[in-house]
């Protein structure tokens, strides 16, 4: 059972729920209360940082972030796809652009919308995703944005 600190003759609303929650699971995690010890705090998913002075509440989250540079520079779901594909976001990206022939194979794969991985691939690559498909799908797909782009150029292509 977890330990409740009493204040002042008043129960933590807040450690008492996450407390009780946590024993209706039955979870044996240890590494969920060295978080949730005092001055465990955690470090950023991003930079590293040492995370000090967090409430309860943020310790128990799977990710934390130092500031709001480095949550912007990479959110819960490109953190969460990190996580679950084991390599860099730019790896992911191209690794489905090669192994999928469409975007809608594509985004479900990755569990994305559509504007969001082009938002995803602007930000990362620094082009748009016409490009970013010219240059790194395969097969078909990639003959389509080769085209879409010598079109945008005014260049004709044989065939």
């Amino acid at each position: 059972m977890c330990y409740i600190p009493v204040i002042q003759g008043k129960v933590d609303a807040i450690e008492a729920h996450i407390c009780f929650e946590l024993h209706n699971l039955k979870l044996d995690n240890k590494q969920l209360f060295y978080r949730l010890e005092e001055g465990n705090s955690g470090y950023c998913c991003v930079c590293g940082a040492e995370i000090k002075n967090a409430n309860l509440q943020r310790k128990t989250r799977d990710f934390l972030w130092c500031t709001r540079k480095c949550y912007s520079a990479k959110p819960r779901k490109i953190i969460a796809l990190e996580k679950i594909h084991s390599k860099d976001i730019k790896e992911i990206l191209i690794d489905t652009t090669r192994n999928y022939q469409n975007i809608r194979a594509q985004q479900n794969a990755l569990r994305v919308s559509t504007p969001y991985l082009y938002q995803i691939i602007r930000k990362y690559f620094g082009y748009d995703y016409i490009s970013f498909f010219a240059e790194y799908a395969v097969g078909k797909r990639k003959i389509v944005y080769t085209r879409k782009i010598s079109q945008r150029k005014g260049i004709k292509l044989p065939g």
